[in-house]
């Protein structure tokens, strides 16, 4: 019989470096931080800084387009 691999589930991670929320909300790395800021969803890790993906993710869901 073979080995049995356990499969990781992806979904939407719990949180995020600056770089990646760049990328997933399209926006410049100044606006991430500021919104952060406004929303609590900055932590700082041992000197890195991540970044709550649900409560930045709820902010941008919920603000009005341009």
């Amino acid at each position: 019989m073979g080995r049995i691999k356990r499969v990781r589930e992806f979904g939407d991670p719990d949180y995020i470096r600056i770089d990646q929320a760049v990328f997933k909300f399209n926006c410049c790395e100044d606006a991430v931080r500021s919104i952060a800021k406004q929303c609590d969803a900055q932590r700082k890790v041992n000197g890195s800084v991540f970044y709550d993906y649900a409560k930045l993710k709820r902010y941008f869901d919920l603000s009005p387009a341009n």
